[in-house]
């Protein structure tokens, strides 16, 4: 369901390029995990970047401190959870999109909608 998603075409899909640098940086614990070969890995992060707009921090930065003020409503142990995923919250403020996440810690902030896989096949089907 993922995949259909993803390769349908009928979203657009963005992401900070802090996902995609963690993603390489994580890439010898991924590999290990999942038993493909190193260049396996490379190729499948190839071919997300042409499904994923990998977009840089100067292109949201102004919306990080919104996105820090989202947060505020929520206990110090939610927000430092939470802290991971600023860039996610602001660069979906800046674009004015959702984000897709199965995170319940992530729906309770209110800054941006947080849609389920379940939820964004509804709105897409």
């Amino acid at each position: 369901m993922t995949k259909d998603i993803i390769s349908s075409g009928t979203c657009e899909l963005y992401a900070p390029e802090l996902a995609r640098e963690e993603l390489l940086k994580h890439s010898s614990l991924i590999v290990k995990k999942t038993g493909i070969s190193e260049l396996l890995f490379r190729s499948k992060l190839s071919e997300l970047a042409l499904v994923v707009h990998f977009v840089s921090i100067a292109e949201y930065k102004e919306e990080l401190k919104h996105a820090g003020n989202a947060l505020f409503s929520l206990s110090k142990d939610e927000q430092a959870e939470l802290s991971k995923d600023i860039d996610f919250i602001a660069l979906a403020l800046k674009l004015n999109c959702i984000i897709w996440s199965m995170d319940k810690l992530l729906k309770k902030q209110r800054a941006v909608e947080i849609v389920t896989k379940a939820e964004l096949s509804q709105k897409f089907s």
